[in-house]
């Protein structure tokens, strides 16, 4: 330990608060100061079938983008737009309204302006946070 930073010690302390018997420490972020765990038992679901292995990989990619990004204790959906824009405010609306959530993350496929428009439009019709990032490019914003 004597040759990390006092974050990367930090981040450690909070890593180990969850009990291995429930969360794997599935992922420490290169910077040292995020971290992703994950349920033991979403981990066994991913195994049912093809179709939750691939949601299971899209939430894995999402979360270790999302490491370095402090939401503690804020309740949080992970939403990935994998086609057009045409569901953004609805996938916002469920998100904030019927699952209860503070935030929303969105990744979004590419930096498309009707892809802005959408989570624009999705700012105006809910309160909440709306988060988004584009994939493959690791910059994280907020929609205000």
């Amino acid at each position: 330990m004597k040759n990390k930073s006092k974050q990367e010690f930090q981040t450690a302390r909070k890593i180990y608060h969850y009990d291995e018997d429930e969360w794997e420490r599935t992922y420490l972020s290169p910077r040292g100061d995020g971290f992703v765990v994950t349920q033991w038992e979403r981990i066994e679901e991913s195994k049912v079938s093809k179709a939750e292995r691939l949601k299971f990989e899209k939430e894995m990619r999402m979360c270790k983008v999302l490491a370095d990004i402090r939401l503690n204790g804020i309740k949080t959906d992970l939403k990935c737009v994998s086609k057009g824009p045409g569901n953004i405010v609805k996938y916002v609306k469920k998100a904030l309204n019927q699952q209860g959530c503070e935030a929303v993350v969105m990744e979004i496929p590419s930096p498309d302006k009707d892809y802005f428009n959408a989570l624009a439009e999705a700012r105006r019709k809910q309160a909440g946070r709306i988060i988004f990032f584009v994939k493959d490019e690791n910059i994280v914003k907020e929609v205000k």
